[in-house]
């Protein structure tokens, strides 16, 4: 991803409740930077990658229809995604029940990276007014 401007968010498939709201959220917000003209890559990681194999996630995708020339979902190994989460993005992660998905608990919270891959932002998805600066500071590094 370095040298694109993207924003990741973190799901997993078998989530009942906060993850299709925020596939939902990120969604509309494929179509707004598109209108828009920008050229803003969307990344879904999931947090479950015991559970959501490349087979699974792919499967996934094509259910969401999601837009895969401008969105991608990742998976990766367990440590790793941990990781990733928790040092890399600086967010909350509590995978400990992972065995029960309405346990797993992970932040909502989307994330604005540039193309050196720095984080420039964390923005609610929830709220309307952090969606609309989140494209707007996209807008300006997209440029």
């Amino acid at each position: 991803l370095r040298g694109r401007t993207w924003i990741a968010g973190f799901i997993f498939t078998r989530c009942p409740s906060t993850c299709p709201a925020l596939t939902a959220r990120m969604r509309d917000l494929s179509a707004r930077l598109e209108d828009a003209g920008l050229d803003v890559t969307l990344v879904s990681i999931s947090v479950d990658p015991m559970h959501d194999t490349p087979e699974v996630i792919a499967r996934w995708a094509r259910e969401q229809s999601l837009p895969t020339s401008r969105w991608l979902v990742l998976t990766g190994g367990v440590e790793a995604t941990r990781s990733l989460v928790r040092q890399g993005f600086l967010l909350a992660l509590d995978d400990a029940a992972r065995e029960n998905p309405e346990m797993l608990l992970h932040d909502t919270r989307l994330v604005l990276v540039d193309r050196e891959l720095a984080v420039r932002g964390y923005y609610d998805s929830a709220d309307p007014a952090r969606m609309n600066q989140l494209v707007e500071d996209a807008r300006g590094l997209a440029r």
